[in-house]
């Protein structure tokens, strides 16, 4: 993930209607990339990693599995769809895909 801008701490916000959530994560977990965890309130979150490549019409291209395009077409404002592409590793966006040749 990379971090561009700082917009503030809680304290800068209007949190007026809304709960804080807070997760406990030990040091040696800020470097797995896959994370399930429980909020003090006993919310289940997590997070999900996916290559992630540029598209046509200013669309963005990842891997199909079932669960991911259930979760993305649950975002408001996102229509995800299944579809055979070819993938080209120069459009590429995140930094976890790696081209290899044999």
């Amino acid at each position: 993930m990379l971090c561009e801008q700082i917009w503030g701490k809680l304290p800068d916000f209007d949190l007026s209607g809304k709960t804080v959530e807070y997760v406990d994560i030990e040091w040696h977990e800020a470097f797995k990339k896959i994370h399930k965890k429980t909020t003090d309130h006993g919310t289940e979150i997590g997070n999900r990693h996916a290559p992630l490549f540029w598209g046509e019409d200013d669309t963005f291209i990842t891997l199909y599995n079932e669960p991911m395009l259930i979760m993305l077409q649950k975002i408001h404002g996102v229509t995800a769809v299944k579809e055979v592409k070819k993938l080209d590793f120069d459009q590429r966006i995140s930094a976890s895909i790696h081209n290899h040749h044999h």
